[in-house]
């Protein structure tokens, strides 16, 4: 935790805390992976799933936030992979800007970790997320 407040504490434009091992900490995680399949699941329409998607990603995200009694208000997701399906064109870098300006974005990463880029999956068979440009702290 003392990294994370450390983190905190530099005033980071991006408020972005990647987390290798998620069982070392108290915060209430999110399902975006099962949450959002939910919601696809009712549209019926293929050639509107990705403006679909966006908007229950959203309405998720905006119903996810939790306070914790050091860092404030934050939101925790873990099963990100439905994040990186081509056919909802979500754009993930920008998605961790835009969430972690204003609160603290806690992510459960499934994949490898390599300085400023993320692997989803394996760096040689994964799928790039670069943070370059976003304040982040790796634990």
């Amino acid at each position: 935790m003392n990294h994370i407040i450390n983190f905190l504490n530099t005033n980071p434009r991006n408020r972005l805390i990647i987390l290798q091992d998620p069982s070392t900490n108290d915060f209430v995680f999110n399902d975006i992976g099962f949450e959002l399949s939910n919601a696809i699941t009712s549209n019926s329409n293929p050639t509107q799933i990705s403006m679909f998607a966006s908007e229950a990603l959203e309405s998720i995200i905006n119903g996810s936030e939790k306070t914790h009694p050091i860092i404030g208000n934050y939101i925790a997701l873990r099963n990100l992979g439905i994040l990186m399906e081509e056919a909802l064109k979500i754009n993930i870098q920008s998605f961790f800007n835009r969430h972690s300006q204003n609160c603290t974005l806690i992510v459960d990463w499934e994949g490898e970790i390599d300085q400023t880029k993320l692997y989803f999956l394996s760096k040689k068979n994964g799928k790039i997320i670069d943070l370059k440009g976003i304040s982040h702290i790796v634990i």
